[in-house]
């Protein structure tokens, strides 16, 4: 059953996650035609940056950003299926929102492409051009309380490239944000062997597993205690590390791109369906 398929990529959410996910769509089924424009044609348009969808075909929308707003609210009004890219947001949009389960797709998380672990010399040149000489930690979203003695490099001030050397070389990578709904960014930072400190209840939370720690979000003892016990324990931030490299790979693209396919499929035989029977 080919579909015409608008993909709408605007940078409204985690820009690297779209990417990979919009690839893996389209790798996986070519059956279908892929437009990256004219989207007024489409059957429907997957929203993947979340954003307000426009006005046309039905829009099946990304949400990312799962604190109580008007554009939040406005988007699951508008949006024929909201798509959870982790549980937190799923039960944001229950919860909060109203949204019934028949209009949520549930995604598996998606480690975005090409991020690896940075080479030696990769860290080393990263060290010298940011004049570093000691130990730092990459803050993923929100700044934890009680750091003020720490070398905090933000991951959003950072070049792809740079960021991969900087998550290689990292301490830790912390994000406070109980209300973070997607968890790219702490994969990539697994992926780049950077154990992940984050504060439970985030999507985060969700994946890390045994390769990071979790620290309530206003507990500034607590944040400096686990970047303490990492700093100075290095045979364990190693294992955790090790672990964090296992853990990521197994959050593939290509998984979530199964699981939306399929829905879309599932939608569009029920529309058919009910087409049939008016």
């Amino acid at each position: 059953m080919a579909l015409r398929i608008a993909l709408d990529l605007r940078p409204r959410g985690p820009e690297r996650w779209a990417r990979a996910f919009g690839e893996a769509l389209v790798a996986a089924a070519p059956e279908h035609a892929w437009l990256t424009d004219e989207w007024k044609t489409a059957d429907v348009v997957l929203a993947l940056g979340g954003g307000r969808p426009r006005f046309g075909p039905p829009a099946w929308t990304a949400v990312h950003d799962i604190r109580p707003s008007w554009t939040t609210a406005w988007i699951t009004r508008q949006s024929d299926r909201l798509l959870a890219p982790s549980e937190t947001v799923a039960h944001a949009l229950r919860g909060y929102f109203r949204v019934p389960e028949r209009r949520l797709v549930r995604l598996p998380p998606v480690l975005p492409g090409g991020f690896r672990r940075a080479q030696r010399a990769e860290v080393e040149r990263f060290q010298q051009r940011h004049d570093l000489d000691g130990a730092w930690v990459v803050v993923l979203g929100e700044v934890p309380p009680g750091l003020s003695g720490q070398r905090l490099i933000r991951a959003a001030a950072l070049p792809e490239g740079e960021l991969r050397a900087a998550l290689s070389g990292a301490v830790a990578a912390v994000d406070a944000d109980p209300r973070a709904g997607n968890a790219s960014a702490v994969l990539e930072a697994m992926a780049c062997g950077a154990p992940a400190v984050v504060a439970p209840g985030s999507a985060g939370a969700e994946v890390i597993g045994s390769a990071g720690i979790l620290v309530s979000p206003q507990d500034a003892s607590g944040w400096a205690a686990a970047l303490a016990f990492l700093a100075g324990n290095r045979e364990e931030r190693n294992r955790m590390a090790a672990r964090a490299l296992r853990a990521a790979a197994q959050f593939r693209a290509a998984d979530a791109a199964r699981r939306l396919l399929e829905a879309l499929t599932e939608a569009a035989r029920a529309d058919r369906r009910a087409a049939g029977a008016g």
